[in-house]
């Protein structure tokens, strides 16, 4: 509140008392969940006392948590709440909660409707920390495909969420789904911004699409946010990502979709899966992921699991553990889009379209670098083209490596083809593709295999397209 250049702050109770001589005055108010931002008021005497009070709703029990979102009021925590003796969920909420660095704990939610969540928020949640409990949607067996469901803290958000941190919860969907798709994470789709956000000592469970921030980020930006110690777990047929399982935007603009990411000690189990995000259809940006242990049965990338036409991955690493099926790479498991200045020290480990940066690439690579090892091991009798790369597994359609390298070795066991210490295999039809600036030194021990190379194992030309490889070059040794 100001009056003649004079500022002061609502003390606990939201008031303020001010001492001014008399006159005509104006009060201005700094916060639009106040009644007015601007009141003028006239002072008779020679000083008089001014007392204004704000209408926050200032919360220190569970029955007033719920008060204030029913009759969406702004709300600012003054303790810690006991979620346990809170009775009623599912509140629309358009105002401003300040958490005030205080916790809501015992956060234990369930329910048996298609949906489980807190809160779809339009407004603000900010300086809060959820802590211990369980979220879990007991909805009963529902054989309709087209149904959704969410299991979240946050269904929707078109608001913004700053400053919070999930600490010790565990989100389990139904285990009764049988049709439709699932959605669990702390937020089920972001249309706003979340922002300064930490998520720790964390479990995600279900059979369709898991992650630990959000489900489906569409235009939104997602900012500054910490995971650690977290396990995310596929069950069934669907997919797993460490943070978000489908970025993408509207607008033409990427502006700051996901950038300034750290995790760390992430488990992540499916039957395909990445780091961050399984389908990129944006931007990425300043990410470091540490000690990823990445398990899937089918395609897996350590940042993302496909990085989509004019999808952007940039400034990004990855240590740790990535094993997969088929399109399985240290950054990407499939990239059509672009990669530039990323590093994967990650052991890679797959069985086709392997490579220590990018399982199969379709795109552009620029200023990137591979350090981990690319393992197979048990490859098949007879079994050919498993396109098993230091840097790439396998390029097609106009794609191009620059300015990049690779120092792990690649090892492979039993009997295949097309294994090169840089890129497995080129396949040129319909296609020119381009390598330039770029080099490998590690090892390749393919065993029995055949289309064995230092650099490249396999090139596949079609008539009127052409491959261009300048200034590469390999220094490892080769076998098999």
């Amino acid at each position: 509140v100001t009056i003649d250049g004079t500022t002061k702050t609502t003390d606990s109770n939201g008031e303020v008392t001010f001492t001014i001589v008399q006159g005509e005055k104006d009060i201005q108010l700094s916060k639009e969940d106040y009644p007015n931002k601007t009141k003028t008021i006239l002072v008779s005497s020679e000083e008089t006392s001014i007392q204004y009070e704000d209408n926050i709703q200032r919360v220190s029990s569970a029955s007033g948590l719920e008060s204030g979102l029913i009759i969406n009021d702004p709300i600012q925590l003054q303790n810690n709440i006991d979620f346990s003796e809170v009775s009623q969920t599912g509140f629309s909420y358009n105002k401003e909660f300040d958490g005030n660095g205080y916790s809501i704990t015992n956060f234990n939610l369930s329910s048996t409707d298609k949906n489980t969540s807190f809160v779809s928020l339009g407004g603000v949640w900010k300086n809060t920390t959820f802590e211990g409990g369980i979220v879990e949607n007991n909805s009963p067996e529902e054989t309709d495909d087209s149904r959704l469901r969410y299991t979240n803290i946050f269904d929707k958000n078109r608001g913004t969420i700053s400053n919070i941190t999930v600490d010790g919860i565990s989100f389990k969907g139904s285990e009764n789904v049988t049709g439709g798709s699932e959605y669990i994470s702390v937020v089920g789709s972001n249309e706003g911004v979340i922002e300064d956000t930490v998520i720790k000592n964390s479990s995600f469970e279900g059979k369709e699409e898991v992650s630990s921030l959000a489900s489906l980020n569409y235009d939104g930006t997602i900012k500054n946010i910490t995971v650690e110690n977290t396990n995310i777990t596929n069950t069934q047929d669907g997919t797993a990502a460490g943070l978000v399982t489908t970025n993408s935007y509207d607008n033409g603009d990427y502006n700051e979709v996901i950038r300034d990411i750290t995790m760390s000690d992430v488990t992540i189990s499916a039957v395909s899966g990445a780091g961050i995000v399984n389908n990129n259809n944006a931007l990425i940006e300043n990410a470091t992921v540490s000690n990823l242990q990445l398990t899937a049965n089918d395609g897996a990338g350590g940042i993302a699991l496909d990085n989509d036409t004019d999808a952007e991955i940039n400034n990004v690493s990855v240590t740790g553990s990535i094993t997969g099926g088929e399109d399985v790479g240290g950054i990407a498991g499939q990239n059509h889009g672009n990669i530039t200045d990323s590093v994967s020290e990650a052991t890679v480990e797959g069985d086709r379209n392997i490579g220590g940066l990018v399982g199969k690439l379709y795109g552009n690579v620029s200023e990137s670098a591979s350090k981990g090892n690319v393992v197979v091991n048990n490859a098949s009798e007879g079994v050919s083209y498993r396109n098993i790369g230091g840097f790439a597994g396998r390029l097609s359609n106009d794609a191009s490596i620059n300015q990049s390298y690779s120092t792990g070795d690649v090892s492979v066991s039993g009997t295949t083809s097309d294994i090169g210490g840089f890129v497995g295999d080129i396949v040129y039809q319909d296609s020119n593709i381009s390598i330039s600036d770029s080099y490998s030194t590690g090892d390749v021990s393919a065993g029995n295999s055949y289309s064995v190379g230092g650099f490249i194992g396999e090139t596949r030309p079609d008539n009127g397209y052409s491959i261009t490889i300048e200034n590469s070059y390999s220094t490892g040794t080769v076998s098999g």
